[in-house]
């Protein structure tokens, strides 16, 4: 694989990562396009009406990036268990990733604190990855969909989750 090839793989794991967890927690997936070059990509996708899933969201993206480089990157060491996982995704989120999540989390740290609970921060990165481990095979497999120039509809993403879901119940 060239350099070229594993960050166009790259990012639209990523890109694909997002678009995985808007649907897994209700939301409905609008598109998802990677730039020509590979470099960076946008996954547009609406919040379900009974909550706000930005958070998650956001951070589903650097996570599935994360998980990728582990399987591909000889060079990238970061341990996938723990807190390092949360820390190692948070490196890897960038601009609107990275305010997205900040703002999201900031809203429920106030909340928390607001209604007497702990801290949350690392403890529900450790949930999501949990969560988001299981769909990891439908982000690479759509991802590969997309760089062959598929159109990732919502109805696609949806199925995808679905037969992955009835394996897990097997």
């Amino acid at each position: 694989m060239t350099i070229h090839d594993e960050i166009r793989t790259k990012t639209t794991v990523h890109e694909v990562g997002h678009a995985v967890a808007a649907v897994l927690r209700g939301g409905e997936l609008v598109f998802v396009e990677i730039e020509d070059d590979g470099m960076s990509g946008v996954t547009r996708w609406s919040q379900p009406s009974d909550k706000d899933i930005t958070a998650f969201v956001a951070w589903a993206g650097p996570y599935y990036e994360h998980l990728w480089l582990t399987e591909h990157n000889a060079d990238y060491s970061e341990g996938v268990d723990g807190e390092e996982v949360a820390y190692s995704v948070y490196e890897l989120m960038e601009g609107s990733d990275r305010e997205l999540y900040d703002t999201a989390v900031d809203n429920l740290e106030e909340a928390a604190e607001r209604l007497g609970l702990s801290p949350v921060g690392q403890n529900w990165c450790r949930t999501w990855a949990y969560e988001l481990s299981d769909f990891y095979p439908v982000a690479v497999s759509l991802a590969e969909r997309l760089a062959r120039g598929e159109t990732l509809t919502h109805e696609l993403v949806v199925d995808a989750i679905t037969a992955r879901q009835a394996e897990l119940d097997a």
